[in-house]
């Protein structure tokens, strides 16, 4: 009887031990799905991340692209106003050479008149 209650306990450890060595394997390929599962979300979450980087390049190169647009939308502007202002200053000299030329005209139809006017005079006086 001692063996048989010997050989039972035996029999009893080596169903545990199997029941543990199952017990493990379901856990075993519990955790393994878990893996595959968590490896595959790490994958698309990788894809995604790469796309967002992307997207955020795309994004940043366009909103620099805007800010150099506008940069020359500027630099255009400010060439506009320069080429305007020497053509301001060039209006201003040629109303100042108009001006001169003016009194020069002026001062010469004056000398002309008083010239002739001498000239009359002085036939007035001539004795004939």
């Amino acid at each position: 009887m001692r063996c048989e209650k010997q050989l039972d306990m035996r029999w009893k450890q080596i169903d545990k031990l199997e029941s543990s060595v199952e017990v493990y394997a379901e856990t075993k390929a519990t955790w393994r799905r878990k893996y595959m599962t968590k490896e595959g979300e790490l994958e698309a979450l990788e894809v995604t991340h790469s796309g967002l980087t992307l997207l955020s390049r795309a994004v940043s190169e366009g909103e620099r692209l805007k800010v150099v647009q506008n940069q020359l939308l500027q630099t255009e502007e400010k060439i506009v106003a320069m080429n305007q202002k020497p053509s301001t200053t060039d209006a201003k000299w040629e109303a100042r050479v108009k001006e001169y030329e003016a009194r020069l005209n002026a001062a010469e139809e004056k000398y002309k008149r008083e010239r002739q006017g001498n000239k009359e005079r002085m036939m007035d006086r001539e004795p004939d």
